[in-house]
């Protein structure tokens, strides 16, 4: 029995000679190949939202169309000096403007002494600001029809001097001669000869 166990302790003690032979480094290292890991490093892109900050917005102030008067201006019935005055805008004052003559010359504007509340002035006497491009443009009223002067009659007829006048004679009214308070009166038929032509 003794020897029995000596041979399995002999055959424990060769295999583990031989696998221990197995692993033992032999003439020329081994290579170890590189092992290749994935490393993903988390990339993190910040991104930026610019925040719309609402920057003050310039709001137009409407103006309305205007006229300043540069010098005291006659305000008149119509775009024209044939147009009768109404009347005036003194130096520095103002009026709306609501129109203009087809050729940009006058000015149709609210004034209160003016048909319907409107009346025309002069663009040569007056300076415009906040005038629109589609400002409307207002026909003329009629031109004012001036009367012509008439001759009068003085009474006094003229006789025209005729070159074919021949001399002739003038009769003159009777006359009544009183001499004296106890005489008869008589009347007395003058002729004188006057000629008559040029």
């Amino acid at each position: 029995m003794l020897a029995k166990n000596k041979n399995i302790i002999l055959s424990i003690f060769f295999i583990t000679l031989a696998m221990l032979a197995c692993n033992l480094p032999g003439g020329a290292p081994a290579t170890e190949e590189p092992i290749w890991t994935d490393t993903v490093t988390p990339t993190v892109t910040a991104t930026i939202i610019a925040s719309e900050t609402p920057s003050p917005t310039t709001v137009a102030e409407a103006c309305a169309p205007i006229v300043t008067a540069n010098t005291v201006a006659n305000v008149r019935s119509g775009p024209g000096q044939a147009y009768g005055i109404i009347g005036s805008i003194p130096q520095g004052g103002t009026a709306n403007v609501a129109g203009k003559n087809f050729d940009g010359t006058w000015w149709y504007i609210e004034f209160a002494g003016g048909n319907g509340g409107f009346a025309w002035i002069a663009g040569s006497v007056t300076s415009a600001a906040c005038i629109p491009d589609t400002l409307a443009s207002i026909a003329a009223p009629p031109t004012p029809i001036v009367p012509t002067a008439t001759p009068t009659n003085t009474g006094v007829p003229t006789v025209a001097p005729s070159a074919t006048a021949t001399p002739g004679f003038i009769f003159l009214t009777p006359i009544f001669l009183f001499p004296t308070a106890t005489s008869t009166p008589f009347i007395l038929f003058p002729i004188f000869p006057i000629p008559i032509g040029p």
